[in-house]
């Protein structure tokens, strides 16, 4: 995981991507995330991927950011870097090597950050994912087809992987339980089922929305 300062992302974000400004650390669990608010006036966010992130992934989510837009699908777009690439690649002291990203901010407030939700707003919530996921059943890149521990079609193989580290007794039995339901009754159904690349983690604090103050209106923005 990067562990870069934030005198270094605003070098990188100056150098790489001719942006200049201050920079503000953001959450990121395998990433190091900053946003950038440019002295023009603009925000970014400045993404430093995992050193182990292979780059032709990131190229896909950039692709897949781009059939969104170009979709009517709001989403986070790509600023290419000085030389016109999309990714571009940032060394540590010990010459671990890092890819690198800017892309534009998406204004509004994280979901989890708001505690009255509207019905519109769940309704609005259900009709914008279905129309992300059903725009994105169009989108392919050789990089999406690989193992990933977070799809859940694979999750018993996961399961049996890793439940000899679970401490609590009670808790694995009832996931070794899960999983043999699952084997049971959900994977012969799979290979009847449409396949295709998915947003697969629109939780409460990646699902931004705007919030009108005045009249209480609650809107999807984006991912």
């Amino acid at each position: 995981t990067p562990c870069f300062s934030e005198i270094e992302a605003a070098k990188f974000t100056q150098d790489i991507f001719g942006v200049s400004g201050s920079v503000t650390p953001l959450a990121g669990e395998r990433d190091q995330n900053f946003r950038v608010h440019s002295n023009a006036g603009k925000d970014y966010v400045l993404k430093i991927a995992n050193a182990s992130e292979e780059a032709s992934f990131l190229e896909a989510q950039a692709q897949a950011m781009q059939h969104l837009a170009e979709n009517g699908v709001a989403s986070p777009q790509v600023v290419t870097t000085k030389t016109g690439a999309l990714i571009a690649t940032v060394d540590t002291p010990s010459r671990v090597s890092h890819s690198v990203r800017l892309v534009t901010y998406l204004p509004g407030t994280p979901y989890g950050s708001i505690r009255r939700h509207s019905p519109d707003l769940f309704s609005h919530l259900g009709e914008y994912l279905g129309r992300l996921d059903r725009i994105l059943t169009s989108f392919e890149h050789p990089a999406t087809q690989r193992d990933f521990h977070w799809d859940l079609a694979k999750a018993p193989a996961v399961v049996t992987q890793y439940k000899s580290l679970i401490a609590d007794e009670e808790m694995r039995i009832q996931i070794e339980k899960l999983a043999a339901d699952f084997n049971t009754h959900t994977a012969p159904l799979l290979s009847g089922l449409r396949q295709s690349v998915i947003h697969n983690d629109a939780n409460d604090y990646n699902v931004i929305v705007s919030v009108d103050t005045l009249s209480l209106n609650q809107q999807m923005v984006g991912v």
